[in-house]
């Protein structure tokens, strides 16, 4: 059964040397190593492996955390994991989105590199093109047996299906047998099947309307390439400094290419950051519930050098409903008490409104 998840959004009170140093480690250190891992992931050799799977293990990042930490230094271990955790969320959800992209992508350079005229395919094959026609309808013959045959137990509940899913699974099949086939004539009928939608056309190619076809799918994979380039994660330019070198270089010089072009005006574009990456406490071990003397709610952070985080001793705010599965501590620039701690996990919502239960009715605590 699936969990019910509840939002604990809130702030905590804390002195000012407290806020100002964690405001040092995650301005300073924390978003930095964050940015560095994000290029750093994005140049791996195994990254269009990533692109296609739709995953970044995060054995690999951690590597990356490990080889960065001379560069970042004296932080938390906690930050460190944080900023681990950080990265591997943000690339999940930045490859799942690009996964579809790169399947298109993949799809047409597939398609472009076995397609062919229907003269290349005559003087590849050695045969006429009557001949060429006969093999491909033979193939198309075949896989209409194959696919009758092991769908007649099911005919009736799949026949509905069967008509949206059978022209992608030929497709599918073509490229699969492609791939095997020794056969010089079997594999020239395949591209020509593949070349008119799985299909014997009635009439002559028109060579012309055959190159801008082919003109055509070329440009449609150098988009689909630069928009794959061009959205990788950025990181936070907390700083500005991305932005600035970026507009001295638009201003004096001409962009060599179209794709750096469409680059310098998305970083010029994007709204700078203010904030900085905020602190994962990824697992319900890592925080500790409870109350004071007093009857007030406390909280105190593991793994935390002289306790700076324990500084956290009392919370007030409001609830916010939703489902996320860790905990975020962040800051603001300008030491005002607003850090703000979520707790995103449905075990430690349930933790502090088990000691405060009228938290979430009330949305105050003093």
């Amino acid at each position: 059964p699936t969990m019910s998840l509840i939002t604990i959004h809130c702030r905590l009170i804390a002195s000012e040397p407290v806020r100002r140093h964690l405001w040092h480690l995650m301005t300073k250190s924390n978003t930095p190593l964050v940015n560095d891992l994000l290029k750093q992931a994005s140049r791996h050799p195994d990254f269009e492996t990533w692109q296609r799977k739709g995953n970044i293990p995060d054995s690999v990042v951690r590597g990356l955390c490990e080889s960065l930490k001379e560069v970042y230094p004296d932080q938390p271990g906690r930050f460190y994991a944080s900023a681990i955790l950080m990265v591997t969320y943000i690339y999940e959800s930045w490859l799942s989105l690009q996964q579809t992209c790169r399947r298109r992508l993949d799809g047409k350079q597939r398609w472009l590199n076995v397609v062919k005229s229907d003269a290349e395919l005559l003087e590849l094959s050695g045969s006429t093109l009557d001949a060429l026609q006969h093999r491909a309808q033979d193939i198309l013959s075949q896989r209409n047996t194959e696919r009758e045959t092991q769908a007649a137990p099911n005919r009736k509940s799949a026949q509905q299906q069967a008509n949206s899913s059978n022209h992608a699974s030929l497709i599918a099949h073509l490229f699969a047998t492609y791939d095997i086939t020794d056969d010089i004539l079997s594999r020239c009928a395949i591209a020509y099947l593949l070349k008119n939608g799985c299909k014997i056309p009635e009439t002559e190619e028109d060579p012309e309307k055959f190159a801008h076809r082919v003109h055509r799918k070329q440009k449609e994979i150098e988009q689909l390439e630069e928009k794959i380039s061009a959205r990788l994660p950025k990181g936070r330019d907390l700083t500005g400094e991305e932005f600035l070198e970026t507009l001295d270089l638009a201003t004096q010089q001409l962009s060599e290419t179209v794709a750096q072009a469409r680059e310098w005006q998305t970083k010029l574009l994007t709204r700078p950051a203010s904030l900085p990456y905020p602190i994962l406490y990824g697992s319900s071990t890592d925080i500790r519930w409870g109350k004071t003397a007093k009857g007030k709610i406390a909280v105190s952070f593991n793994n935390s050098p002289d306790n700076f985080l324990n500084g956290f001793t009392r919370l007030s705010g409001l609830t916010v409903p939703g489902s996320s599965y860790f905990f975020k501590v962040s800051s603001t620039p300008d030491f005002d008490n607003k850090i703000l701690f979520t707790a995103e996990s449905g075990f430690e919502a349930q933790n502090l409104l088990k000691f405060c239960p009228e938290y979430c009715s009330n949305n105050v605590v003093d």
